[in-house]
């Protein structure tokens, strides 16, 4: 089954390009449709556009979740769950992250929480705790402004994050995060704890 198909991604070249030595690159983003816990292919192909010259390659690939975040749920699905350095533009993996670096904490296919009218009843509570056991983000509900009216379903089943970063220059680490969503207007919840490396 085909999910990503880009027919020219130099479409735009009309003039060609100067380059010596000629060096084309071509980046994949992995995200939705691609999911993780699956294979894919991926095929290339370079040709030029005036003359018979042309280049393939195919490669196959696995997308992986992050083994480093535990996920506990009770009645909550999900898609993926992962964190993102808007800094770096790059999915973290390797838990590690920098003072000032603004992290999200991503939840992509969220479902399971009870509908009055189209509309869910979130709380999202995120706590960070260092090595010495020292709170160092506390945040109770990130999601009281829906307390009172809901969020649309459609907008909680497409994507759900919050943010955050660190100030200062020193921390105990390693630092304990723990993030939690829950419905008000049923028991239905989801827990994603993972360790982190502030440096």
């Amino acid at each position: 089954e085909k999910i990503l198909f880009e027919k020219d991604l130099y479409a735009d070249y009309s003039d060609g390009v100067n380059l010596s030595p000629l060096q084309l690159n071509a980046n994949l983003t992995v995200a939705d449709p691609i999911h993780s816990k699956n294979d894919y292919t991926l095929f290339l192909k370079i040709w030029d556009k005036k003359g018979d010259g042309t280049f393939k390659a195919e490669m196959d690939f696995s997308v992986k979740p992050n083994d480093k975040l535990e996920i506990t749920t009770n009645k909550v699905k999900f898609n993926e769950i992962y964190l993102f350095s808007k800094n770096r533009k790059k999915v973290i993996t390797n838990q590690k992250i920098s003072f000032g670096e603004n992290v999200y904490i991503i939840f992509e296919g969220l479902s399971g929480l009870n509908q009055v009218e189209g509309n869910v009843f979130p709380g999202m509570s995120l706590r960070v705790t260092d090595n010495t056991n020292e709170i160092v983000l506390d945040e109770s509900d990130l999601f009281d402004k829906y307390t009172e009216n809901g969020l649309a379903v459609s907008d909680f089943n497409n994507e759900v994050s919050t943010n955050f970063w660190f100030t200062g220059s020193k921390v105990n680490n390693p630092l304990q995060c723990e993030i939690t969503i829950w419905d008000k207007k049923g028991d239905a919840n989801l827990k994603a704890e993972t360790e982190l490396i502030l440096d």
